[in-house]
């Protein structure tokens, strides 16, 4: 009697993880990782390896920090995913307050 087997094996290729973009806030909002330079506006404010944004809205005089390229997570990282990790402090909205 004669056998034949057939062994498959099933290789998943996958791109590895790589940092996009790195803002340590240690003295300005240079992106160490991606070259995508932040800009502070409307009284945002960098000291102390810390990003502060005091004001509230959504209007062009609200404070914030926009970027010299545009981060299109949806265009830029595809459907594989993306993560965002920041330390953040709320110290004035109560217990309701929102990042994002």
């Amino acid at each position: 009697m004669k056998s034949l087997f057939f062994f498959f094996s099933l290789l998943s290729l996958s791109q590895a993880a790589t940092l996009a973009h790195r803002y340590s806030f240690d003295t300005d909002a240079t992106d160490s990782a991606g070259g995508n330079t932040g800009i502070l506006e409307g009284g945002a404010t960098i000291s102390s390896g810390k990003l502060t944004l005091r004001g509230l809205g959504s209007s062009t005089a609200a404070n914030r920090m926009t970027f010299t390229n545009p981060v299109d997570i949806g265009g830029n990282f595809g459907a594989t995913g993306v993560t965002i990790e920041t330390w953040y402090t709320d110290t004035g909205t109560g217990t309701w307050g929102k990042l994002f």
